[in-house]
């Protein structure tokens, strides 16, 4: 349930994007497109038959065909291509998850976010750093502090998840894998993004927060699912793979 658009990847980063995508449809999403560059498609075209993949970053014609859209893994920082995707936000109608790079363009393009409503931004503790910089904070403040600033949702990854939107703050302390792997916080702003459509579909009162928390404990009890049968050899695909037993069992 639910149609998730991933704009990333590029010819260095093709994991990145393929790892966002293809979790959302692991845990239940019905379909996910891919919005890369032409280097970085036939790549990911050729990881999954099941991720519709188109060889550019303008998604401006498919805003009407999407739920949400999950900004940044696997980006990368050329100029052109930060230019293009801050444009693409900037004109974006719909809820977004911005991650990575996506997090990148943001520092680059600080008004970008404007008047949009339903936005969780992932960041780990160096891009949080810069963010706050950006919004003119301290080192020391929280993730509350940063999302009233800058009148989004953060998800502050750490062995505790930090979430707020500004008014309304929870962590999550789930106990997750002693390992964390390459492209597991591509897998959270995947299951963000598709939790995110389902939390405003169920019409949730705060349902960038109920997003980002569930999308939190899901990643996190995946990846300790995954490390006690690969131990210190999981990844992130051992993840995934896990999302679809998780997700029915709570049903």
């Amino acid at each position: 349930m639910g149609r998730i658009g991933v704009i990333g990847g590029c010819a260095l980063y093709t994991g990145a994007p393929f790892y966002a995508g293809i979790s959302t449809l692991r845990a239940g999403g019905d379909l996910c497109s891919i919005f890369t560059s032409p280097e970085a498609a036939i790549p990911i075209k050729c990881y999954s038959p099941e991720l519709m993949v188109v060889p550019s970053y303008d998604c401006t014609e498919w805003f009407n065909r999407l739920h949400i859209l999950v900004i940044g893994p696997g980006l990368g920082r050329d100029p052109s291509t930060v230019s293009q995707v801050a444009e693409i936000i900037s004109k974006s109608p719909i809820p977004m998850v911005i991650d990575a790079d996506g997090i990148y363009v943001l520092e680059q393009n600080p008004s970008i976010l404007d008047g949009k409503e339903n936005v969780i931004l992932t960041p780990n503790f160096p891009e949080f750093q810069r963010l706050c910089a950006l919004a003119k904070l301290t080192p020391e403040s929280s993730a509350q502090d940063l999302a009233e600033s800058l009148s989004c949702t953060i998800l502050l990854k750490g062995k505790e998840d930090s979430i707020s939107n500004g008014e309304i703050s929870v962590v999550c302390a789930e106990e997750g894998s002693p390992r964390r792997c390459g492209g597991q916080g591509d897998v959270l702003s995947g299951l963000t993004g598709l939790f995110l459509y389902w939390a405003m579909k169920q019409n949730l009162k705060e349902p960038t927060v109920s997003a980002a928390w569930a999308a939190s404990k899901t990643v996190k009890e995946a990846s300790k699912i995954a490390f006690s049968k690969k131990s210190y050899g999981m990844s992130a695909q051992d993840i995934i793979e896990e999302l679809s037993p998780l997700i029915s069992s709570r049903s």
